[in-house]
């Protein structure tokens, strides 16, 4: 079955290359900057090969996809090359400091969404793709019903992920993280709903044997999705006043300790703008990391989503960082704190 398939696995590969080879021998094309990142990026290539060759050996090697839809498996042999260069167009993107880096994650997440509702309804019922719960591998109306039912929620979820990237940039993640999870969840419900249904009227159908590679995979699906979750409402910064320094200590990006020597100026501000993040942690709760606006160009920050007020400190080695608390109380806090910790400092409320 593989070498029905070989010209398909060798330019999917091709393309899935791409990416790395545009780091490692276009160099002077690319964005200021970025050398740093281009080991990186050629082996984030070589990884996905690897994955794309497993998945496709795991999928060619189910007997039952012998009879397969050829569009479902066209589609297992091109996810992976769309995905490293979405991934590592937005890596680059974000190198030369666009501020549309971040929003090319979600136009690909709608573009896989709407290219997996388009393509689920065709899928066949088999061991390795598709929507695998107990209910549509032991009845085949119920796999066909339940494909169907989420080719629809794919379809839809994936257009409103692309319509969301035209929104703020928190908006367009709360929507595409609802449109994930009510896509991972409603067609697991649809199925167990239509086999609690169809009990009676449909004679049973011995359940396959189960297969241990299974298990173990739908136990590393969960682990990544309550992973995922507890990552979107994790992190919080710490802030130590020292003696002669200031340290911000955070669970999810790298502690930045800053002299009170090295402090310029100290500036309170009701809001700000925050820009784009070009390295470091985002969550729904916190984010931490490189960032830059028009303001400040590039500037570190450590700062909750819950709060609009922040704090300014220009400093003479790390240049622009911006702090706040869980809230405005705590943010105007930390504000006296660093004045009361400060001599011979600009200070100002904006």
């Amino acid at each position: 079955m593989l070498k029905k398939y070989k010209w398909s696995l060798l330019f999917s590969s091709l393309v899935l290359l791409l990416p790395g080879a545009i780091w490692l021998f276009c160099e002077n094309r690319l964005p200021d900057g970025s050398s740093g990142s281009r080991a990186f990026g050629a082996g984030l290539s070589l990884i996905f090969l690897a994955f794309q060759w497993l998945c496709i050996l795991l999928v060619l090697k189910d007997p039952k996809n012998r009879e397969q839809n050829p569009k479902v498996l066209q589609l297992v042999f091109w996810i992976l090359p769309m995905v490293s260069i979405g991934i590592q167009a937005m890596i680059m993107s974000a190198s030369a400091d666009s501020e549309k880096a971040p929003r090319l994650v979600f136009v690909l997440l709608g573009l896989l969404f709407s290219a997996f509702g388009l393509i689920l309804p065709f899928c066949r019922p088999n061991r390795t793709i598709g929507i695998r719960v107990c209910w549509t591998l032991a009845d085949e109306d119920n796999w066909n019903a339940t494909h169907m039912f989420g080719g629809r929620i794919f379809l839809a979820g994936g257009i409103l992920m692309l319509l969301s990237a035209a929104l703020p940039l928190r908006l367009t993640v709360a929507v595409c993280s609802v449109c994930l999870f009510l896509s991972v969840v409603l067609p697991i419900l649809y199925s167990y709903r239509y086999a609690k249904k169809h009990r009676k009227t449909h004679p049973e159908t011995p359940v396959e044997k189960k297969n241990p590679f299974h298990r173990w995979s739908a136990f590393f699906a969960a682990f990544v999705l309550i992973l995922a979750t507890v990552l979107l409402f994790s992190g919080k910064v710490t802030l130590e006043y020292k003696e002669d320094s200031l340290t911000l200590d955070t669970t999810v990006w790298s502690d930045l300790t800053i002299p009170y020597a090295d402090i310029h100026s100290i500036a309170y501000r009701p809001k700000d703008d925050i820009g784009v993040r070009t390295n470091g942690f985002g969550g729904l709760r916190f984010q931490a990391g490189a960032f830059r606006n028009d303001e400040f160009g590039s500037y570190t920050r450590y700062s909750y989503n819950s709060c609009h007020a922040c704090i300014v400190l220009r400093t003479e080695n790390n240049g622009v960082v911006v702090v706040n608390g869980e809230d405005q109380e705590k943010t105007e806090a930390i504000y006296r704190a660093l004045l009361d910790r400060t001599a011979g400092v600009e200070k100002s409320r904006q």
